[in-house]
């Protein structure tokens, strides 16, 4: 389905590095051409976007909530409305259920909320649902 021969760019915000370990492996069983860019907190998230040019940005987010420095809703937040990271997808990976912590998510508009699984079977899963997500949009950046 794919036919730009470019990877995906992604820009993961997680302050585990086993998690974002998780995430690699799992978009690469997946079969993902990607390029990733791992921060650990949501200051340095923060600073990443405003420094990504227009052939730099990512096209898919991956925000842990429970961040240090900022928290993930709140990193989301000052983007989402956003007329240049409009095309972003945006997602939360978090441990948490929280019923308040699903709503601010909704409010603000995130593509998917999902949550990280304890097996590692299921999080190596999640790199189907990111796929999915990634085919839902097409690379406009690639479009000559």
């Amino acid at each position: 389905m794919q036919s730009n021969k470019s990877p995906r760019r992604l820009l993961v915000v997680e302050d585990n590095p086993t998690d974002a370990l998780l995430l690699r492996r799992a978009l690469t069983e997946h079969g993902v051409d990607y390029e990733m860019v791992v921060v650990g907190d949501g200051e340095e998230a923060i600073e990443y976007l405003e420094t990504c040019k227009q052939a730099a940005k990512p096209e898919l987010i991956i925000v842990d909530l429970n961040l240090p420095k900022e928290d993930g809703i709140e990193v989301l937040k000052v983007y989402r409305g956003s007329a240049s990271f409009m095309e972003t997808q945006m997602v939360i990976l978090t441990s948490s259920d929280s019923p308040s912590d699903r709503q601010r998510a909704e409010i603000i508009g995130v593509d998917a909320y999902l949550r990280k699984p304890i097996e590692l079977d299921a999080f190596l899963a999640l790199g189907g649902t990111l796929k999915r997500l990634l085919e839902l949009r097409p690379k406009v950046h690639d479009v000559i």
